[in-house]
């Protein structure tokens, strides 16, 4: 992720991101590097101090980006789906479940080069307000499969009004 969103920043595509997530191991290096690095496109970095402070990311989001290697749900992609948010995520995990199938195509990516494909596409789409398609922010999962909608409302929702807070990149582009 963070290379796809230094090669953006090179090509000097106009964007901030939020690194939002809890760390449970030791600062990574690769994470302080980021810091230095996208410096003032950082909207946030680090966990969000109260579930007011995350729903605040998710809701100033327009894409949220995923290359998580392992998940269960994806909780904080419903969350950030359910806040307006364009997912791009891997084409495997639970993610192509979560996603209408006739949105894979913008939504999933296989490798590097389909996720910078998609990454460049939502830049695009958000630039061009060109996205009247998706649903709407807070949109109860109208334009959405009633499946995927019923798990969204199921899991999703119950999860957010526990508090749960998850660890995938929001790329707020303003």
């Amino acid at each position: 992720m963070l290379r796809a969103l230094y090669e953006l920043a090179d090509e000097g595509l106009k964007f901030r991101v939020a690194l939002a997530g809890e760390n449970f191991r030791v600062q990574p290096a690769e994470f302080e590097k980021a810091r230095a690095r996208l410096g003032a496109r950082l909207a946030h970095y680090g966990y969000a101090e109260s579930e007011a402070d995350y729903a605040r990311l998710l809701w100033d989001a327009n894409i949220v980006l995923s290359t998580a290697i392992h998940e269960f749900f994806g909780v904080s992609i419903v969350e950030a789906i359910y806040c307006g948010c364009l997912p791009i995520l891997p084409r495997r995990l639970s993610y192509p479940e979560l996603i209408p199938a006739e949105w894979h195509d913008r939504c999933l990516y296989d490798d590097f080069d389909g996720l910078l494909a998609r990454m460049r596409a939502a830049w695009l789409l958000h630039r061009c307000r060109r996205h009247s398609a998706l649903p709407q922010r807070g949109s109860t999962g109208k334009h959405w499969p009633q499946s995927t909608t019923r798990s969204w409302q199921r899991r999703g929702r119950s999860e957010w009004e526990k508090g749960s807070r998850g660890a995938e990149a929001c790329l707020p582009i303003r």
